[in-house]
């Protein structure tokens, strides 16, 4: 969801929200354990779930300078579940792998911009900082479960 403002005189905003939501997993067909003398399954799981938020603030002072300024905050948890089994199970009965991890983090930016000429030729200058929540490598959790 995204809501802009008309020009209000000098000045003009935009603001929005977002919503993510993702179940990923590991089903692997083949087979893990056959050094131990038996079959054994692995199943892995991973769900995330996001929200973030931003503003961001127009002025433009004179015809050729326009100086722009705002934020964003995310968040995103993570949960990851696996287990190996000698006969394939329902995914939902996997067990928990650790407690949930929350990201969250606040990302500025700002920008100063000047019109060189009046066909808006333009030099800029921009400061901003970027956010990356991190996971769970799922398909590596069956070593931490089985002592390969």
């Amino acid at each position: 969801m995204i809501f802009t403002s008309r020009k209000l005189d000098k000045f003009q905003f935009i603001a929005g929200a977002y919503y993510y939501h993702n179940d990923g997993f590991y089903d692997p067909l083949g087979l893990h354990g056959i050094a131990f003398g038996g079959l054994l399954y692995g199943f892995m799981e991973q769900e995330s779930e996001a929200v973030s938020g931003f503003a961001e603030l127009t002025y433009q002072p004179t015809d050729r300078l326009t100086l722009i300024g705002g934020a964003r905050y995310s968040r995103e948890e993570r949960t990851a579940w696996g287990t190996y089994s000698p006969t394939p199970i329902s995914t939902s009965s996997l067990p928990r792998l650790g407690s949930p991890v929350t990201y969250d983090d606040v990302t500025p930016r700002a920008s100063v911009r000047y019109s060189v000429t009046d066909d808006d030729d333009n030099v800029y200058f921009t400061y901003s900082q970027g956010f990356k929540s991190g996971g769970f490598n799922i398909s590596a959790l069956n070593h931490a479960i089985l002592p390969f």
